[in-house]
């Protein structure tokens, strides 16, 4: 390992300081190592229950602290100790942590807080503070670096191979790397968007270092990595500016510097991308985690991970502003309403993690969708299905959003955008389930009362939705990345054209993003019925997962806002249900 000089490792009970690559420090008892993990519980953040799904899962916090960690004795003995216990990590990053505090001094005070036996690794310091990698596990001998080889940027990458115990997990160990880039907004070769593209580019480069023998580090094949931390990416939702992204090379491998740090390298064991897991605020919704407010503006605080080998079971975003007095009370210790904003200016971001791969990621699609009256129209409604194996948030890692175009499309190529409205998403859909966009006191007001019996984060009412009843009008789900805050490109997943459409033809929707992209709509997704009926929807048939494509839906004789859709009666092109 290519260790800094003068870097020591410290655990509450013992130093350990070996040079030896991988040798595997003798596992306490397992008992030992799992005193204070919590074991499963119903995992229901809204309501207060933050308990791990299963007592085996390796949970994962990383939290900016502020410098408030032992240096505000009140901060740490309230609203820090309270945080840390209703989260009870395993694994630790912390950012902004006092540079002259000892890692013996860490590791005593969360064994205080959490017990156990804890381990920390101080990171490079800027001045004034450090990175802290902390453990409840020990770190295999050898492994703990303060920086990547070539070096990354301000603070370095705080990392080590932490030993899981044997007994629980096999041969198996994770290799964690905790981060806090260099923030602001600045461009230029030197500049802070370039920073954050170095930092990016450094960790990318160790972890292909870390799949393949030789060179600085060797990691066993298949040990799960997790980078995680105050990445700074991200403010406001804006993304990297060109040409630098180092929200997309974390996920994807695009090395900017190759000069410095070699060729694009797609960072998990099979040779594709990294995930993202988008911790969220499960009663809000909102994957933000900066400033500590009721609803923060930025997504700073991130994971990444190689989901070949590893998988997100559970995530949150701790905010207790958000919490419900119950919920706050439901757990020991209880909490109070402003802990997380005395405690730091970043929330805590939580990952569950188990060992094996991730299942078929999500994918939403149209699902069903009511434009047209016989009277008022009060039963306007879009329903989205997950079609796929892992919950999806809408709006992180990429955003989903609705563009109509109420009009006549056109035949040819527009010259310029012809969407007529852009509805945001937010919520959340499990795999299989359902979610229902509405408006409550207008388009949908005679379908309210079903629709809010849905969860929470399941269904969104928002006053813009109007689907004008119009000849040749459309509908798009489109999703953006935010990883480039010059360039917003819409890709479509799922299109479709309605209202006396004539078939056998091509119309067009052009979205008012950067680049304006151009959705077609042909025969396949295009339909000439016209539904009248306060009954009558445009409905998916169940099994059916293509996308923009009319092949598999129906006409069903009853909406179904937030149920599953009815089984297939066949009639002439649409079916009647």
């Amino acid at each position: 390992m290519a260790r800094v000089p003068g870097s020591t490792l410290w655990n509450a009970k013992r130093a350990d300081v070996s040079p030896l690559r991988c040798t595997r420090l003798i596992p306490a008892a397992v008992a030992s190592l799992l005193l204070g993990v919590g074991g499963a519980g119903a995992y229901d953040p809204a309501e207060g229950d933050f308990a791990r799904q299963s007592a085996t899962d390796i949970r994962m916090l990383s939290w900016n602290v502020l410098d408030n960690l032992i240096t505000d004795p009140s901060l740490t003995a309230g609203p820090i100790t309270r945080i840390l216990r209703r989260i009870n990590p395993d694994i630790i990053a912390l950012q902004e942590v006092n540079k002259d505090l000892s890692e013996a001094a860490i590791a005593s005070a969360l064994g205080t807080i959490l017990g156990g036996s804890w381990t920390a690794l101080r990171g490079i310091t800027d001045g004034f503070n450090r990175n802290i990698l902390a453990s409840r596990y020990p770190f295999v001998q050898g492994t703990a670096i303060i920086d990547t080889v070539p070096a990354s940027d301000l603070r370095g990458v705080t990392a080590a191979l932490i030993d899981l115990p044997n007994a629980v997990y096999g041969t198996t160990d994770v290799y964690v790397m905790g981060v806090h880039m260099y923030p602001g907004g600045s461009l230029g070769p030197s500049g802070a968007h370039a920073r954050r593209q170095r930092h990016a580019d450094a960790i990318v480069n160790w972890m292909r270092d870390a799949r393949n023998p030789g060179g600085n580090i060797t990691l066993p094949a298949g040990t799960p990595m997790v980078v995680l931390g105050d990445t700074n990416l991200g403010f406001e939702n804006s993304g990297d500016a060109a040409p630098y992204h180092a929200s997309r090379t974390f996920l994807d491998g695009d090395i900017h510097h190759t000069s410095s740090y070699g060729a694009d390298s797609p960072p998990d064991w099979d040779g594709t991308p990294l995930s993202d897991p988008a911790p969220y605020d499960h009663m809000t919704g909102r994957e933000m985690t900066f400033p500590t407010v009721y609803s923060p503006g930025s997504r700073l605080d991130r994971f990444y991970y190689t989901d070949s080998v590893l998988r997100a079971r559970g995530r949150f975003v701790f905010n207790t502003l958000t919490l419900s007095t119950a919920a706050m009370e439901a757990g020991d210790p209880a909490l109070q309403a402003n802990d997380t904003t005395l405690a730091t200016d970043h929330l805590p971001v939580v990952v569950d993690f188990a060992l094996g791969p991730e299942p078929a990621l999500g994918r939403v699609l149209i699902n069903e969708f009511s434009v047209d009256d016989a009277g008022a129209d009060d039963r306007t409604f879009v329903e989205l299905i997950n079609v796929g194996g892992q919950e999806v948030n809408l709006q992180a890692p990429v955003d989903y959003q609705i563009v109509r175009c109420n009009g006549i499309l056109p035949s040819s190529v527009p010259a310029l955008p012809n969407q007529t409205g852009r509805l945001d998403l937010q919520g959340v859909i499990p795999p299989g389930g359902v979610f229902v966009l509405y408006d409550a006191v207008g388009e949908t007001s005679g379908l309210r009362s079903v629709i809010e019996q849905m969860p929470r984060l399941q269904r969104q009412d928002h006053p813009d939705l109007v689907l004008i009843n119009n000849q040749a009008s459309g509908l798009a789900l489109v999703v953006n990345a935010h990883y480039d805050v010059e360039s917003t490109v819409d890709v479509a997943v799922d299109a479709y054209g309605y209202e006396d459409i004539a078939p056998f033809g091509r119309r067009f929707m052009r979205t008012a993003s950067t680049v304006n992209t151009v959705i077609e709509l042909t025969p396949r997704n295009l339909t000439p019925f016209e539904i009248i009926s306060d009954a009558f929807s445009y409905a998916r048939n169940p099994g059916f997962v293509d996308a923009s494509s009319y092949a598999g839906w129906s006409i069903p004789g009853t909406v179904t806002p937030g149920l599953p859709n009815p089984p297939v009666v066949p009639l002439l092109g649409l079916t009647l249900r």
